[in-house]
C-alpha cells in the first residue's frame, strides 16, 4: 500500500505491525514499526506519541497482557516471544 497525502500535504504511511518496543535513556517509549508494503529492512523506531489511533498499537498492547514465554539470548538480553498472531486471528472471527 502506498503512502497517502493528508490534508496538510504530508505523507502518511500505514503500520502493518509493531515488532518491538523499548525505552530510551530518558524513559521515552519507542516502538519498532513494520510498515505496510515495506520489508523488514525498512522497519523504523517511532516514538509512542506518533502512534495515536493505531490498530497495530492496540493489538501490541493486548498481546502484552497475554501470557508469554521468555527466553534468554546472549549474556544480557531477554526476548519475549509474543502471541499477537492469536489476537489477530480472533479479530477475524
Amino acid at each position: 500500500m502506498d503512502p497517502i497525502t493528508n490534508e496538510n500535504g504530508e505523507l502518511e504511511y500505514h503500520v502493518d505491525e509493531i515488532v518491538d518496543a523499548q525505552y530510551d535513556k530518558k524513559g521515552k517509549l519507542w516502538y519498532k514499526i513494520r510498515w505496510m508494503g515495506f520489508s523488514e529492512e525498512e522497519e523504523t523506531w517511532e516514538p509512542n506519541e506518533s502512534l495515536q489511533d493505531c490498530a497495530a498499537l492496540d493489538r501490541w498492547e493486548q498481546a502484552q497482557r497475554v501470557p508469554v514465554t521468555v527466553e534468554y539470548i546472549g549474556k544480557e538480553r531477554w526476548v519475549r516471544q509474543l502471541v499477537a498472531e492469536f489476537l489477530v486471528v480472533n479479530e477475524l472471527d
